[in-house]
């Protein structure tokens, strides 16, 4: 075995379904690179499988790829020489062996294999684990055909990266009966595209990004880095990232960690450590509106609500998108319209309410009126009109003659009683007048004898 700076050749050898491994990687660097398996048994382990009798042997038929090939298979009756063999879901022993990946990442393996066995039955396996003790199953290889060469190309787990990793193969004859099966492995490539001799990036700047729970718009966490890019993960720990570039969009519904590295596209390295980026979210005002009077007459109406969530709150309320003069969790007085309430707590949140108040009453119309100033029924007042957003108010008398018109329009839609003079200014004389009033929006229309008398 001999060592580069960036090349660390390891003679490395497995047997899967009599596979065989090679690799050519362009633009990246060989962690190690089996060339020749005459010399590299020795540093295999072998455990955990039925069979002790795994050797390699010098082979030169044509289930070999050379006659230096690591081989993982059932041995012949003899124990030492290839020939039928019946094998009933029995596997052989684990070869593997341990190979360090310090400063790479990004870890992948390109192979070849060859495997002899019976389709459906006889199959090689791959296993892959970071402690030697607990194994993880990569790859299941079966062709059926013992003299075909396939090409793999393996992307290794994200906690093979600046570490380390064994590497076991096996072979399992399930219900067989063939000529020599097995699994044979030569020429294994392992590489990654950052070496130790290239620059890391910065590990970036943390984050703690405190906002108000939002279910409708996301927020977007952008923590500092020196490459520009980002590797983001849910774990401290050795994980596949869940997204990669400088800023991550989530609703903040949540509090919420990720861990981030600095991650440069150019040479394939990621910082020596992540950072933690934070996410808190602030729980808004939880608002109940717990009563609705509506507006009778007008100026009758009411609405009560109650907020809970880090008091003391601020009470903002809005009349037809208007600011209303009122700021407490009940407000009385009110007329017919569209009411929105934005509560704000003691933290800093927000959160809102609508209330439509309606006017569930007919008009009140007095009958009759004595302007005489003596403060006593002095106006005619029509209850409940306010509420209109249109109305038209028309007074005639006897002879039909139009002597008052008031009509409610856009630059004029205050109501103002009347006072006993017609549109002159003129005092309207004594006795009885008809009436009509009317609204189109509401669909309603009121008429009869209003009666002034100034005695």
């Amino acid at each position: 075995m001999t060592i580069n700076e960036n090349i660390v050749k390891a003679y490395f050898f497995s047997v899967l379904c009599w596979g065989i491994i090679h690799s050519i990687f362009a633009q990246s660097y060989v962690i190690f690179e089996e060339d020749n398996f005459e010399n590299s048994f020795g540093v295999w382990q072998s455990s955990g499988g039925a069979e002790s009798n795994n050797v390699l042997e010098i082979m030169s038929s044509m289930y070999s790829i050379d006659q230096y090939s690591l081989q993982v298979a059932h041995v012949a009756n003899t124990g030492t020489q290839a020939g039928y063999t019946y094998g009933n879901s029995l596997e052989s022993n684990r070869k593997y062996r341990y190979f360090s990946t310090q400063g790479y990442y990004n870890i992948i393996l390109k192979f070849k294999w060859k495997c002899n066995g019976e389709a459906g039955h006889d199959f090689g396996t791959m296993f892959y684990s970071s402690d030697g003790i607990q194994w993880t199953t990569l790859k299941n290889f079966q062709s059926g055909k013992g003299n075909e060469i396939h090409d793999e190309y393996i992307v290794l787990p994200k906690c093979a990266e600046d570490s380390g990793f064994y590497l076991g193969f096996s072979f399992t004859a399930d219900n067989s009966f063939n000529f020599q099966p097995g699994l044979v492995i030569d020429e294994i490539d392992i590489q990654g595209n950052c070496t130790p001799g290239s620059i890391k990036p910065n590990t970036p700047m943390g984050l703690n990004s405190v906002v108000c729970k939002n279910t409708k718009t996301s927020i977007t966490l952008e923590p500092t880095s020196s490459t520009g890019n980002l590797r983001w993960y849910t774990t401290m720990n050795c994980s596949e990232y869940i997204f990669e570039g400088p800023a991550y969009s989530i609703l903040p519904l949540e509090d919420k960690t990720f861990y981030v590295s600095a991650y440069n596209s150019q040479n394939g390295c990621e910082s020596p450590s992540k950072v933690a980026v934070n996410l808190v979210v602030k729980s808004l005002p939880v608002i109940e509106v717990v009563s609705i009077v509506d507006a009778t007459l007008g100026g009758d109406g009411s609405i009560g609500v109650s907020a809970t969530e880090f008091p003391p709150f601020i009470y903002d309320w809005y009349l037809n998108k208007v600011a209303f003069p009122q700021n407490d969790s009940l407000i009385t007085g009110l007329y017919e319209g569209n009411y929105e309430l934005i509560v704000t707590n003691n933290i800093g949140c927000k959160d809102s309410v609508k209330v439509v108040l309606l006017s569930k009453a007919e008009l009140d119309i007095p009958n009759a009126i004595s302007p005489n100033n003596d403060s006593y029924n002095d106006v005619w007042k029509i209850s409940g009109i306010a509420q209109w957003s249109d109305f038209k108010i028309e007074l005639r008398n006897m002879r039909g003659e139009l002597v008052y018109k008031q009509e409610a329009t856009n630059n004029s839609p205050a109501y103002i009683p009347f006072g006993g003079y017609n549109q002159q200014g003129e005092k309207l004389a004594p006795g009885d007048y008809s009436y009509v009033v009317q609204s189109k929006e509401r669909k309603k229309k009121y008429s009869g004898i209003l009666s002034i008398k100034y005695d």
